[in-house]
C-alpha cells in the first residue's frame, strides 16, 4: 500500500501568503511552517499558474 498524504491546506494559504504579500523567501516561509522550501515554490508556481489562468478567462 502507498503511503498517505498529508494535505496542507491552511499551510498553502499561508505560505503563499506569506511569501507574496510580505515579500518573505521560500526558505523563511518554510522554516516558519516547518515544511521543506521545496514545497512552498511548488505551491507558489501553482498557485501563480492558476491566477493567470483566471485572469485570462475572465479578459
Amino acid at each position: 500500500m502507498g503511503e498517505i498524504r498529508k494535505t496542507y491546506d491552511i499551510e498553502f494559504k499561508r505560505a503563499v501568503a506569506m511569501f507574496l504579500e510580505e515579500g518573505l523567501g521560500y526558505k523563511t516561509v518554510a522554516k516558519t511552517l516547518g515544511i521543506d522550501d521545496r514545497m512552498v515554490r511548488r505551491w507558489v508556481a501553482h498557485y501563480e499558474a492558476n491566477v493567470l489562468t483566471s485572469r485570462r478567462n475572465i479578459r
